[in-house]
């Protein structure tokens, strides 16, 4: 039988995990020590090695302190975390979970339970989980209300975040709307925070703090489902009717508009009765019931992350100007498992910059089509498009400095719906933009 962490605890004298551990940690040698108990655990084929249950709880705490990871000693793994929005969730345990430290929960309604599950990011990026239960386990919502949204105004009516680094206020809305997955027969509520460095002035997010302040979050019921049809990804430029120069929606191309209109009447009801809802790469054109659920609570947890497996190269307009514009300096490309990230900086005033007024003024930024992509060793591909967030200042000199943000996309362009890859280096064969590549295993 496999031997796992779990089953190392279970077999543990209750004398040894009364150990103190803090006084010995310092006299483990903790990577030697860490590869004998792994080499234990994973040697279902070879004979294993004996080993004291005291050194293997010191491990384990050595680990745990040194580390500051959570890993599957809390909450579960990466993967069981935030597998249920990322793609390739299977290879996320690579980038590593972290507790965030120092939690801070508040709440106006004492019947729920709120738990910060782990961060992981890049330090771009970061994506934080918080698991939301009735104490009493009853739902936390009506469970006839079933298909939260995912795209809420962004007025602070639903919810507010700040972001301190450095012990002072840097930015407030650092963060893209929250995702919300209702799960368990609506008895658990997963909020998953995508915070983004926007702050402006370069700092490293790393022990930074963020406060998320929730108010309330819209879910909807479908009370009429018309049609529905899978998400095909990108719609522009289709949206074009060139033959009759008209400007087409999404709703126009992907269903029979002759059909709705003969569901509807059936029914009794108007287009105005009627919406689309995005929902597990589907579009659903329904009547549906909208109501926005009471979710008052504020949590406030320190920030960080791993920064370890990226894969970095420095550029310049003379080795690569498809993608540097001249004059740029200190031009960097940093492939993580989020995203591509084009660093540099450049005159505010310079005249190579394609655009004076917008973020490219130091890159070329990539087509909407196949000449920038990732592909993987096993030969898969993702496409790049540039994706808000990253730097973009101009310094007192008249310095311009930018990071600009890559993100992967299984469709050429931006998706119709957001899409969440997760790319381990590992596998990354070779990196093409605008043609060029930049990067090959």
């Amino acid at each position: 039988m496999k031997t796992t962490f779990k089953t190392v605890f279970n077999e543990l004298d209750d004398e040894l995990m009364e150990l103190d551990i803090r006084d010995n940690a310092s006299d483990i040698d903790i990577d030697k020590i860490k590869n004998e108990v792994l080499m234990q655990i994973n040697s279902e084929k070879s004979e294993k090695k004996k080993f004291s249950k005291k050194i293997i709880v010191m491990l384990v705490a050595a680990v745990i302190l040194v580390g500051g990871t959570i890993g599957a000693f809390a909450t579960g793994s990466v993967q069981q975390v935030f597998g249920r929005i990322f793609q390739n969730s299977g290879e996320m345990n690579e980038l590593g979970l972290f507790d965030g430290g120092n939690i801070e929960v508040k709440s106006k309604d004492s019947s729920l339970d709120i738990q910060l599950l782990g961060i992981t990011g890049d330090g771009e990026k970061l994506c934080s989980a918080i698991e939301i239960t009735k104490k009493d386990g009853s739902p936390v919502i009506d469970k006839n209300y079933s298909y939260p949204s995912n795209s809420e105004p962004f007025d602070g009516s639903s919810w507010e975040d700040k972001l301190t680094v450095d012990g002072r206020d840097e930015t407030k809305n650092a963060m893209q709307s929250p995702q919300y997955v209702l799960s368990d027969g609506n008895k658990t509520l997963t909020i998953y925070l995508f915070t983004t460095t926007t702050v402006g002035s370069g700092k490293s997010l790393q022990d930074g703090r963020l406060t998320f302040v929730s108010k309330q979050f819209h879910v909807n019921k479908i009370t009429n489902e018309l049609a529905s049809v899978k998400l095909p990804g990108l719609m522009d430029p289709i949206f074009s009717d060139m033959k009759n120069n008209e400007e087409l929606s999404a709703d126009d191309v992907l269903f029979d508009q002759k059909e709705l209109a003969k569901k509807r009447g059936k029914l009794g009801l108007s287009e105005e009765d009627c919406t689309t809802i995005d929902y597990k790469g589907n579009r659903i054109y329904c009547q549906a019931e909208q109501k926005a659920f009471e979710l008052p609570f504020t949590i406030s947890y320190d920030l960080n992350y791993r920064t370890d497996k990226f894969i970095e190269k420095y550029l310049s307009a003379e080795s690569a100007p498809e993608i540097v514009v001249k004059n740029t300096r200190n031009a960097k490309m940093t492939v993580s498992p989020f995203s591509i990230y084009l660093s540099g900086e450049c005159d505010a005033d310079n005249p190579d910059s394609p655009d004076k007024d917008g973020l490219d003024k130091c890159f070329l930024l990539p087509k909407w089509d196949d000449t920038s992509k990732v592909t993987l060793t096993d030969g898969t591909v993702y496409y790049l498009y540039a994706n808000e967030g990253g730097e973009h200042r101009t310094d007192e000199n008249g310095v311009y400095h930018t990071t600009v943000h890559l993100k992967y996309s299984t469709v050429i362009g931006p998706p119709l719906e957001p899409e969440n890859i997760f790319v381990n280096s590992k596998n990354i064969q070779s990196v093409t933009i605008n043609g060029k590549t930049v990067y090959k295993k």
